[in-house]
């Protein structure tokens, strides 16, 4: 068997082929995962945005006592049932 340097040359490219085809196939996998992510991460940001837009308005509608009122009275709420659940579990 006489294996000259075109032989030789075909084997090289072949293998260096094989190891790019094999590299650009794991690139693309990351880069769909990748796009999926920032996909969720702006419809995220978006309802974050929506949440903004909303308490906003409401301060504005209502006045800024009323509102800030109204956020005391929830935390106050939120952290009494907070002491409720922690005595419960004791």
């Amino acid at each position: 068997m006489n294996i000259d340097s075109y032989d030789i040359l075909v084997i090289i490219l072949s293998i260096t082929l094989a190891v790019f085809l094999v590299l650009a196939i794991i690139l693309t996998t990351y880069l769909i995962k990748a796009a999926k992510d920032v996909r969720d991460i702006t419809k995220k940001a978006g309802s974050v945005v929506n949440s903004i837009e909303s308490v906003s308005k409401a301060a504005t509608n209502s006045g800024p006592g009323s509102f800030v009122a109204g956020i005391i009275t929830s935390v106050i709420e939120k952290s009494m049932k907070g002491g409720e659940k922690e005595e419960e579990d004791e």
